[in-house]
């Protein structure tokens, strides 16, 4: 059995695995929580106190509350999937009465990431959002679940969107139940009833990552009487049973051989190989602290330790996160306690690293996705939400992806002679995620770099001023995927001429300049009308006499 002891020393816990990429970005002592590599799939799991419902007055929260609490910190940590626990509860957030209706809530929610104006409050605009501290955090993708407890709701939140990737009819599910069999008792409420136990299944970028994803929100229920610890008891069972006979077809390669999961729509496949199931909620017991087997080894060993009956996809053991604050190896998520956790298919998912997140102890680590928040920084985890949240990163199998393939410039023509904006367009390479567009003073593009963008189309247009006139200027474009990157054909240049540099050759205007003015001028050529300013059809000696303005300024 791996026992989550012995992956600390392999990489949980804040310690980091290599994977062969460079180690680098992820420093919390730095107030960088960058992903060490892009590819890693980041789940983050947070109880959000009741803070994200239609009656919190989120347009007087621009730098202080706890909705911009739970907005900055999301923005901090760029999670690629969140997992969110009590949200909708208006009476709980004291602002309001009732539980969010679904439709109500994803609106709350799509308000949360992207911002808009705010039809629970007056049409006003959002003031604090997760897009607007990090545009990179496009949790777009919004799942609600219909089941509630009176109070709240679960939501899952996604950069990758839903699909039924099992093909059972439903990329998510808000429930599920799950008849006695094997460890599953006859009785008790478990996921059939209550709060619900999210599952949602994601599209993976096929020319990324090998396989897909499947993700579980969970919030057990809560108390420390018999009746809610054995609550928590069978939901955890019927989640392992579900994980292991629905998902993974309990090692038989058909999907519920003992028929005790009446879902709706029947799934005809198990997950592929490369499809992991990684799941997180609030849980509500402390495995290190309960004196028994509780949820978070249910979850992810089921009845016996060991690899007989285990909830990975090979039937041993999952693992679940023993993550440690960075700055003071704090495991405790809610008071002195850790309820949240986070649990994943190890045999498919590797843990790069998890942590607890807590803005009291990171001292002058301060994120950028913080300033301005008030009172002060430090106490933004406590305002935000009486839980703290739970980040993972995790490797998986990424895709046998081509690298990009060959391609050509195709305008502006090589040599051209350009004014004001100057548009770029290329061929579009196969395979290519995105481009890298560059503008140089010198054939080689690199010593005299002046413009480096990335862009994800095959054009980008170089704004008027951004380059000096009365100079060549030389371009090409990379073309990059996750596995290689290609450089254009060719490195074409352009010309942008000095207001007197009459025919385009480029540099200081110059006695061919005046020539070509004269030439022009005696062929009443409308270029040379230039007096007034537009032309007025005639060609005298005030078109002249503006040329020899013009020609006087040089490169000025």
């Amino acid at each position: 059995m791996r026992t989550m002891a012995s992956a600390c020393l392999a990489g949980v816990c804040g310690c980091a695995i290599g994977t062969g990429s460079a180690m680098a970005q992820w420093n919390p002592a730095a107030a960088d929580y960058t992903r060490t590599d892009p590819h890693d799939i980041r789940v983050m799991t947070w109880n959000v106190q009741d803070a994200l419902c239609s009656t919190n007055p989120r347009k007087q929260q621009a730098t202080s509350g706890d909705w911009s609490g739970l907005a900055r910190v999301v923005a901090a940590m760029d999670p690629d999937v969140l997992l969110l626990q009590e949200t909708g509860d208006n009476s709980g957030n004291g602002t309001g009465g009732g539980v969010d209706s679904v439709a109500s809530l994803t609106t709350v929610m799509n308000l949360f990431v992207q911002g808009g104006n705010d039809p629970f409050q007056g049409n006003a605009a959002v003031q604090s959002y997760v897009e607007l501290f990090n545009p990179s955090t496009q949790l777009r993708h919004v799942f609600v679940s219909s089941a509630n407890d009176g109070f709240n709701r679960q939501v899952i939140l996604s950069k990758y969107p839903f699909a039924d990737i099992n093909n059972d009819g439903a990329a998510t599910l808000s429930n599920f139940t799950v008849l006695a069999d094997a460890y599953v008792p006859t009785s008790g409420n478990g996921g059939s009833a209550g709060r619900g136990v999210q599952w949602a299944e994601i599209d993976l970028p096929d020319n990324v990552y090998a396989g897909d994803l499947v993700v579980s929100c969970a919030h057990l229920k809560s108390g420390s009487d018999q009746s809610d610890k054995d609550d928590r008891e069978v939901v955890a069972q019927r989640m392992a049973y579900f994980i292991d006979y629905f998902y993974n077809g309990a090692g038989t390669g058909t999907v519920d051989p003992n028929n005790k999961i009446p879902q709706g729509g029947v799934s005809t496949t198990v997950l592929d190989a490369n499809t992991p199931i990684i799941l997180g909620g609030d849980w509500n017991e402390d495995e290190n602290t309960n004196g028994r087997k509780g949820p978070a080894e249910w979850i992810t060993r089921a009845a016996v330790t060991g690899p007989t009956d285990g909830t990975d996809r090979d039937r041993s053991d999952m693992m679940f996160d023993d993550s440690r604050d960075f700055f003071d190896n704090s495991r405790n998520t809610q008071g002195s306690s850790k309820l949240d956790y986070i649990a994943w298919q190890d045999s498919i998912a590797t843990l790069r690293r998890s942590w607890v997140f807590d803005s009291r102890s990171m001292g002058s680590a301060v994120p950028a996705e913080f300033a301005g928040f008030t009172p002060n920084v430090i106490g933004l985890s406590g305002i935000a939400s009486d839980h703290l949240p739970v980040i993972a990163d995790f490797v998986l199998q990424l895709g046998m992806q081509d690298p990009p393939q060959e391609f050509s410039l195709v305008s502006p023509a090589d040599g051209a002679a350009l004014n004001g904006t100057i548009p770029l367009d290329w061929e579009n390479s196969l395979n290519a995620d995105e481009y890298v567009v560059r503008v140089s003073t010198t054939p080689d593009i690199v010593s005299g770099l002046l413009v480096s963008q990335t862009v994800s189309s095959s054009s980008f247009a170089v704004a008027d001023g951004t380059l000096t006139p009365c100079g060549t200027y030389y371009w090409n474009v990379i073309a990059q995927n996750g596995v290689g990157m290609v450089t254009s054909n060719e490195t074409w240049s352009f010309v942008i001429p000095a207001p007197g540099d009459w025919d385009g050759s480029g540099g200081a205007p110059n006695s061919s300049d005046f020539l070509a003015y004269l030439n022009d001028f005696a062929a009443m050529d409308p270029r040379a009308d230039l007096s007034p300013i537009g032309g007025d059809g005639l060609f005298n000696s005030t078109d002249f006499l503006a040329f020899l303005n013009i020609y006087a300024q040089g490169c000025n």
